[in-house]
């Protein structure tokens, strides 16, 4: 939104209107799976309570100057569901 003009032109440059990049960079990205996969990452799930931990999503996000809407705080769990309940923070 206020990136582009009518004809589908940059307002600004297109470096400045990136919102995100990615939905499944753990799956796709060799050193984001590494990271997300990890034993240690793994460990740090269960250790906040859940059993059978599962990645339904990463991706960077870029909050640009003047751009975008204030997000107010919130868990994306609220949002994205799995079976059994339970398996997302």
């Amino acid at each position: 939104k206020d990136v582009f003009d009518e004809k589908g032109n940059f307002l600004v440059p297109p470096e400045k209107s990136i919102n995100k990049i990615g939905h499944a960079l753990h799956a796709y990205d060799p050193v984001f799976r590494s990271v997300t996969h990890s034993p240690k990452v793994q460990a740090l799930a269960k250790s906040l309570g859940l059993q059978m931990p599962v990645i339904v999503q990463s991706m960077y996000i870029f909050k640009q100057p003047h751009f975008g809407g204030e997000v107010d705080p919130h868990q994306d769990s609220t949002f994205l569901h799995t079976e059994p309940l339970g398996r997302l923070l």
